[in-house]
């Protein structure tokens, strides 16, 4: 006989079945809530093995079957390759529902990365591709609904782990709710399943589901293959009621995955849990903490508006943290912090102006702590610093810092400056005669209040707390040269740069003095230094500390170390965005080079520095070989990331403006077309992906004169871009450039020159006058004023232009040569406007100039 699962979860005896449509059930598989999945054969049309799931009595079939082939539509469209398909659907003769599937041969992820013993990185690494195949299938409009490890099973193929999502769509077809039903059962199985619910899908009869619900069951995959355990206890969860489940999932705080380990440290099972990722336990407790506690608590955001809000953004944030990068996510925002306080201590919220003057005071008295000692690598410093007989305590100290900056931070985390704001204004006005606070509240209402509160903690907190750093550990200067450098990444990742100069390059000082050049902790502080003064577009001060560690890494992890990889490629990006070619390129391949000895060429980070390198010879007009590079790089990132990925697309938009430079204008608009296409579906409107493919089509089709249908996409760009960045944004200042050769094709040519000359000094002002996108402003510019018959201030520009490309690029580049070709037809049409005047004569000097250079290679 065989089994299937009634709602009160016990097995009931059915009918022994031996076929089921085309299909040979050969053996069962295992049984989940829906029913049994049976191993099978199918005899016809083609003969082949699937997954045969037969789902269990006393379910509407006919309104299952007809939910399932509205589904099946969307099903059919979802080509990834970690998503099992779903071939075919009926029912039997009994009337009971069956979906046939992909067979796949592999263990839920969790139990696959345990037996394997997978490192942190290497599970965070296997977990992005999942997040991929989820993003493929939100990207056809199919919500999984059912995301757990059982549905990810990991299969070999090959030497290659592949993961397999499974059961995509089949949520959607059964149409299963909350209910009593499908939370009692005991193989905890069913849709839905609680561990691993969003909490608007634990609202009773929830509809309003969107693909933010796999987000949050994607965070709780995550949290489980970090830890070993589920944000919530299993048996909590399934020995309360209905209503005591909800309660949990919709309004209790699950604890951080470091804290999590933390608070099992002496159990048997923490050790073996730090064993099967390859490490010590307070090594494992020690990585989670920080990065991967904040992305992975983003993700378990109740409010689902303040989760990541696509599998890719998720993916994304974790390739930053194996990249070594600064992830997005943080600690919850201030003002939310601040309202759960309130909430929480009613009672102890104190009149305004008082109770910031003692809260700014309370915190910088103990500000010494609050920074957390964040890198188990300067943990190991802090221990090193004393004799080898007081080793032990230096690394409880070491240990004790990490508490108190723990602590410490959550307190901080609770401060709104914003709040802060209203609560300063309120104060003064509450403070006045009754009589004469509504005309000083309305004269209050134009100062900015917030930027006040802001000021003061800023003044307070991070300068006492510098100050008290050096009070405390002026003896102990390795200690000091950490705090400092943790001081200085908080105040970064504030946005507060110039503050944060003084107490970097003071860390760096400390540990080039105490631990010599070439210590990891001093290239560590090298690179923070560059990084800093490039977020800071402070480009030529960045590249001397950038190279001096990039030299470091390579002596002393070699050349193929990724962290010596990622660094070489943040060399071409940073002499790239100064303009510096010909030598970026240099770094560029020697960093491609190492990733496709090291990642190979299908790993991510090797995809996209084929792209970068692409681009690059695009803009040093070396077009034949560009488009080799994104060719490779587009077939790449289809295969490795499906067509829908936001990389894919970004790379079909970058070959677009390719084919549009040459003049394949048929091919860079199909390609421009598929790429806003798919921006618009995967991204949204105003992401800056979508902008850029928007304003690639329309600059396409200003080329071929289609104006009317240029001017919506171009605008659209332009007024997002400033919307997001502002106005002197590289991007925004590029589609300022773009709508004003728009308005030149429509014939407003003042409209135009106006346009044109603001974003060249304004380009000027950001970029500097030696900046190629600078010259290629100089150079639109010259041509309007030529069309406006303006020739003494075009010939101005143009000689400067011609000297500036001459400089950069030497006389023999493209981008020269258009220049030159430009200066002989404006002698030409100031010539022909007024002759006689000398215009000829300088018309043929450059011609025969042009003429010498095409002679010797250019051109």
């Amino acid at each position: 006989m065989d089994h299937t699962q009634t709602e009160a979860g016990e097995r009931q005896p059915v009918q022994k079945l031996e076929r089921v449509g085309p299909y040979r059930l050969l053996g069962e598989l295992g049984e989940g809530g829906f029913g049994v999945v049976y191993e099978a054969e199918q005899t016809t049309p083609m003969v082949r093995r699937v997954a045969l799931k037969l789902i269990k009595p006393g379910m509407d079939s006919r309104a299952v079957i007809s939910r399932f082939e509205a589904e099946r539509q969307a099903l059919a469209v979802m080509d990834h390759p970690c998503i099992a398909k779903v071939f075919d659907g009926g029912v039997t003769e009994s009337g009971l529902p069956y979906f046939a599937m992909e067979l796949v041969r592999g263990l839920p992820i969790t139990q696959h990365c345990d037996t394997q013993m997978l490192s942190i990185a290497e599970r965070i690494g296997l977990f992005i591709h999942v997040c991929d195949a989820v993003q493929h299938a939100h990207s056809k409009g199919v919500i999984h609904r059912d995301l757990k490890p059982s549905n990810i099973l990991v299969a070999y193929q090959g030497d290659e782990q592949i993961p397999k999502v499974i059961d995509f769509g089949i949520a959607k077809a059964l149409g299963q709710k909350l209910s009593e039903s499908t939370i009692f059962t005991r193989q905890g199985q069913l849709i839905g399943t609680p561990e691993y619910m969003s909490p608007e899908q634990a609202e009773m009869g929830a509809q309003d589901i969107d693909t933010r619900s796999d987000v949050y069951s994607l965070g709780v995959i995550l949290y489980e293959l970090l830890t070993g355990e589920r944000p919530f206890d299993e048996n909590e969860l399934r020995e309360g009621g209905k209503g005591d489940i909800q309660r949990i999932i919709r309004e209790v705080d699950p604890p951080r995955p470091s804290t999590r380990l933390s608070s099992s440290l002496k159990t048997s099972r923490a050790s073996m849990i730090a064993s099967q990722r390859r490490t010590e336990l307070r090594s494992l407790s020690q990585t989670l903490r920080r990065d991967l506690d904040w992305v992975v608590m983003k993700c378990l955001e109740k409010d689902r508006s303040r989760r990541y809000e696509t599998a890719n953004a998720l993916a994304m944030e974790l390739q930053r943290y194996l990249d070594n990068e600064p992830v997005l996510a943080g600690p919850p925002s201030v003002r939310y912090k601040v309202g759960k306080f309130v909430v929480r201590n009613r009672s102890g919220v104190l009149a305004a102006g008082l109770g910031l003057v003692l809260l700014v005071g309370g915190l910088a008295g103990t500000s010494y702590g609050l920074f957390e000692a964040r890198r188990q690598g300067d943990r190991a410093k802090a221990a090193a610093i004393a004799e080898s007989e007081q080793r032990e305590l230096a690394e409880q100290r070491a240990e004790d810092l990490e508490i108190v900056a723990d602590f410490q931070s959550e307190q901080l985390g609770a401060i709104d400056p914003e709040a802060m704001g209203v609560q300063i204004r309120d104060s003064i006005v509450n403070a006045a005669p009754e009589a004469d606070r509504a005309e000083l509240e309305e004269r209050l209402s134009k100062i900015n209040f917030t930027n006040i509160a802001l000021g003061t903690l800023e003044a307070n907190i991070f300068e006492d707390t510098v100050k008290t750093i050096d009070e405390q550990f002026a003896s102990q200067p390795l200690v000091q040269a950490m705090l400092l450098q943790s001081a200085t990444e908080t105040m970064r990742d504030l946005g507060l740069y110039a503050k944060a100069m003084d107490p970097q390059m003071r860390a760096l000082a400390i540990r080039r003095r105490e631990l010599g050049n070439e210590d990891d902790a001093t290239l560590t502080s090298m690179n923070n230094t560059g990084y800093l003064l490039q977020t800071q577009g402070r480009y030529a001060e960045a590249e001397p500390y950038w190279s001096e560690a990039l030299e470091g890494y390579k002596k002393t992890r070699g050349a193929d170390d990724t962290k010596t990889l990622t660094l070489v490629s943040n060399m071409g990006f940073l002499l790239r965005a100064q303009g510096k070619n010909d030598e970026a390129e240099r770094y560029y391949r020697e960093a491609l080079e190492g990733y496709r000895r090291t990642l190979g060429n299908d790993n991510r980070k090797t995809l996209t520095l084929v792209n970068n390198m692409a681009s690059l010879l695009q803009s040093q007009s070396k077009f034949e070989e560009a488009e080799k590079y994104y060719a490779e790089s587009l077939s790449g990132s289809r295969r490795v990331l499906g067509n829908d990925h936001p990389e894919t697309l970004a790379t079909m938009n970058n070959m677009s403006t390719l084919y549009r430079s040459i003049g394949k204008y048929e091919e860079a608009e199909k390609l421009a077309r598929e790429s806003l296409a798919g921006a618009r579906r995967v991204l949204g409107d105003e992401h800056p992906n979508t902008l850029a493919a928007a304003n690639n089509l329309g600059y396409l089709l200003r080329m071929q004169e289609r104006y009317d249908e240029a001017e919506p996409l171009i605008r659209e760009a332009l007024d997002g871009y400033q919307k997001l960045f502002g106005s002197e944004h590289p991007s925004s200042l590029a589609v300022r450039g773009s709508y004003a050769l728009l308005l030149q094709g429509q014939g407003k040519l003042e409209e135009a020159r106006e346009m044109l000359s603001r974003v060249l000094a304004d380009r000027r002002r950001v970029m500097g006058d030696d900046h190629p996108e600078t010259l290629r402003s100089i150079s639109a510019n010259v041509v309007i004023l030529i069309k406006l018959g303006r020739f003494a201030e075009a010939e101005k520009l143009a000689l400067e232009g011609e000297r500036r490309n001459s400089a950069l690029y030497g006389p023999v580049h493209p981008e020269t040569v258009a220049v030159t070709e430009r200066i002989v037809s404006l002698y030409e049409a100031w010539d022909e406007a007024e002759p006689g005047q000398g215009h000829a004569e300088e018309a043929e000097r450059w011609r025969a100039k042009l003429a010498e250079v095409k002679a010797t290679g250019g051109g």
